[in-house]
């Protein structure tokens, strides 16, 4: 009956139709959820390994009753467990789109060509990775792992799509491996690093550490208008105190200033206060939700929490953080 219920409600494709990624519903799986969903999946991913084999023996596309002759079952059973199998499957897909939104917004920038709705599409295909590869035995939740797919996708995205001039995904992760060095020194040292300090700690060529950092300078159309003025840009040029992408980039490279700082704390307490304060895009979690999620007393996650949010509040932190509200 539940098999039934789940094809019934998730079986078509039109089900997976985002019309508002402003609106999404909140639809939350448990933790048991997510790992029956996992059971119903199996079968049909077993099932699409035994084609994949068998087309790879015959070169070319196995019929149905080919296909259940060498799965040992009948047609009938096939198409009813690949059916349950994707009806599983869209369901976890489904039940997940709000971490491809908030992912999208962590990392949207409006200097790049594309927009916030572009880099949710974007990243529904590495959610869609992260459901066909998740293994719950493992004892991860699913949105902890789903979370490098996502953002992995949206980033690739931005390297390929959000440029004039396409910079190799390669070249910008290392931009982004140094612009990571250079907030964690700035933290450790209460100061800005130099270039030179940030060369030594990445055992990186100094020349080939400024060539990445020359690549992949935002480029805007002289007609977009300022969202505080409502003027083009065109005529701010003549103003060389004017910096319009600072302003433009704040909101996005506060999230990223954020997540500096939570990954300078230990893996524990930056998980509880990312779920316990919805910075996973998952909505807040009481403590019992979390202890649940982490297989924690419901008084060590309030511990974990509370030495978090001490050491967030230590000078350097609070200002490297400051300083992306100027």
């Amino acid at each position: 009956q539940e098999a039934e219920v789940l094809i019934k409600e998730y079986g078509a494709s039109g089900s997976m139709l985002v019309l508002n990624w402003d609106k999404l519903p909140r639809l939350r799986l448990t933790g048991p959820e997510e790992v029956r969903l996992a059971w119903f999946m199996a079968p049909a991913k077993r099932l699409q390994q035994v084609r994949l084999k068998f087309f790879e023996h015959l070169k070319r596309e196995p019929s149905e009753e080919e296909w259940a002759k060498v799965a040992e079952m009948s047609v009938q059973t096939l198409r009813r467990l690949l059916q349950l199998g994707q009806a599983a499957r869209n369901k976890m897909i489904k039940h997940n789109l709000r971490l491809v939104a908030h992912q999208a917004r962590k990392y949207f920038k409006e200097e790049l060509s594309l927009s916030l709705l572009d880099l949710c599409q974007e990243g529904v295909p590495g959610l869609m990775s992260a459901v066909d590869k998740f293994d719950p035995k493992k004892g991860y939740r699913f949105s902890t792992y789903a979370v490098y797919w996502v953002k992995n996708s949206i980033l690739r995205a931005q390297t390929r799509l959000g440029h004039i001039v396409r910079v190799p995904y390669n070249v910008a992760a290392q931009k982004m491996t140094i612009q990571r060095k250079r907030a964690q020194l700035s933290l450790e040292l209460d100061r800005e690093p130099t270039h030179e300090e940030v060369i030594t700690e990445l055992k990186m060529d100094s020349r080939r550490y400024f060539e990445v950092l020359r690549t992949g300078a935002p480029r805007r159309s002289l007609n977009a208008r300022s969202k505080v003025t409502g003027e083009e840009l065109i005529h701010s040029i003549s103003d060389p105190d004017e910096n319009e992408a600072q302003y433009f980039n704040a909101g996005a490279q506060l999230r990223l200033g954020m997540d500096d700082v939570l990954d300078s704390l230990k893996p524990k307490e930056s998980l509880i206060i990312r779920q316990r304060y919805g910075l996973d895009g998952k909505g807040e979690r009481s403590f019992t939700e979390i202890g649940r999620n982490l297989n924690l007393s419901r008084e060590m996650v309030r511990k974990y929490e509370i030495r978090g949010m001490m050491k967030l509040k230590h000078p350097t932190r609070v200002k490297y953080l400051r300083e992306f509200l100027l």
